[in-house]
């Protein structure tokens, strides 16, 4: 029915009329501004709201009544919201809020790493988050990409931003790895057609030996060497860290 004044006019079989008239006017609906549509990091809440100045408010869930009847909601929980608000009157206005999940932020940076002397490592955060702040034994860093390299023994942190505002944050210890030792003995001479044993260091991960700068032989502890020349040894551990000894 649309507002305005209506008139009704009744004559009966005499011919004798009368009339009545009646304005119909139209209430408002209820003014309802709310929270916009937003994203919910893990473990987050948020305040959605719903301003109309009208007495009864309610708020739904996926369909299903909620116990709040506020102007306010305060939620960690992902869904459709819908808010209902109405006036004396009877006249109810409605409106939906929409929360999805926000995209996580990641900061793992793996396990404690060592550094050998004089070396550098790199460490690697989750890339493709918004933002990245490092910091060095609780002092911030100019850094600001997924990636970090240190040459320093210390405590290693990164907050991570993801392009939803989610924050994460992770630590490693970064020890320094004492360098391995080698050591061919004195130098020593060797008759023609001979044979002599140049024997390193046990227990590490490699071997590389030359003969005069040039890759010789095979990558054990032991070599057996028939000639005479400069013979060096290259060795790595388990950290990656070298040593070498040279032998004439």
């Amino acid at each position: 029915t649309e507002a305005g004044t209506y008139s009704l006019i009744g004559t009966n079989a005499a011919t004798c009329s009368g009339s009545d008239t009646i304005v119909v006017s139209q209430i408002p609906l209820p003014m309802l501004t709310t929270s916009p549509d937003t994203s919910l990091c893990m473990g987050s809440s948020v305040l959605l709201m719903a301003e109309s100045g009208s007495e009864n408010t309610e708020w739904f869930l996926n369909g299903e009544v909620l116990t709040e009847t506020g102007s306010q909601l305060s939620t960690s929980q992902t869904g459709t919201y819908r808010v209902v608000v109405s006036n004396q009157a009877g006249c109810s206005n409605s409106a939906e809020i929409i929360l999805t999940p926000a995209q996580v932020a990641q900061a793992n940076l793996g396990q404690d790493a060592a550094i050998c002397l004089g070396a550098e490592t790199t460490l690697n955060a989750p890339a493709g988050a918004s933002s990245y702040q490092w910091s060095f034994n609780g002092i911030p860093l100019t850094a600001t990409t997924s990636a970090l390299t240190v040459q320093e023994t210390g405590l290693y942190s990164v907050t991570v931003t993801s392009v939803d505002d989610c924050i994460a944050s992770d630590t490693i210890q970064v020890n320094a790895a004492a360098n391995p030792t080698v050591s061919l003995g004195p130098d020593l001479e060797i008759c023609p057609r001979t044979t002599t044993s140049l024997l390193a260091d046990m227990g590490l991960v490699r071997y590389e030996w030359f003969l005069n700068n040039v890759p010789f032989g095979d990558n054990d502890a032991e070599m057996e060497v028939t000639e005479p020349g400069t013979y060096t040894i290259l060795v790595t551990d388990t950290n990656g860290c070298e040593a070498n000894d040279t032998l004439l």
